[in-house]
């Protein structure tokens, strides 16, 4: 019986109805879905076929001794995560080896 009618029939051919019709809806949304799919790898594709760089960016590799001489030389956290383009929180993980407690580093 189909879990969108809460309905108790009696009848054996109201019954098969309404699996028929659940039957069909259900088999409606398969074909919407596997034509969703198609048009997204048709476009994945497309994309490919442009030359378009598909993904997450690559992870930037940082320079730890760049790091530490612009700290030696006063400079803040926020400002060379600035000079190399990414967060504050990324500086303190590659300086911290991924530790979370901050503590005086340089």
């Amino acid at each position: 019986m189909c879990p969108l009618l809460l309905v108790h029939l009696e009848e054996s051919a109201s019954r098969e109805m309404i699996h028929a019709f659940c039957v069909q809806i259900y088999a409606n949304d398969v074909s919407f879905e596997t034509r969703r799919m198609e048009r997204v790898k048709a476009g994945l594709r497309n994309a490919r076929a442009k030359g378009k760089q598909l993904g997450r960016p690559k992870k930037k590799i940082l320079d730890t001794k760049r790091i530490a001489t612009l700290r030696a030389k006063g400079v803040g956290w926020k400002r060379i995560a600035a000079n190399l383009g990414v967060g504050v929180g990324t500086i303190y993980s590659v300086v911290l080896d991924g530790s979370k407690i901050r503590k005086k580093v340089f």
